[in-house]
């Protein structure tokens, strides 16, 4: 029986560099809905970003995780 929905924190990756460094390969399906100018605007940006970046910053998403329970 469903519960409810809880969101849920998970590191992607431990710094810009290292999440430019996995979009790149456009592996993602969600990347993959964007046209190829898009996406090499928008990764142009993260690699900017990365670039900047001075000390790592964790990639954290959240992510909701469903809860049910056994009936009786």
């Amino acid at each position: 029986i469903f519960e409810t929905v809880r969101p849920v924190l998970q590191q992607t990756c431990s710094s810009l560099t290292e999440l430019a460094s996995r979009t790149r390969l456009r592996a993602d399906t969600t990347l993959m809905l964007l046209t190829d100018e898009e996406f090499w605007r928008r990764q142009s940006m993260l690699e900017h970003a990365a670039a900047c970046e001075r000390q790592p910053t964790p990639v954290v998403d959240t992510l909701d995780l469903a809860v049910f329970r056994k009936p009786h």
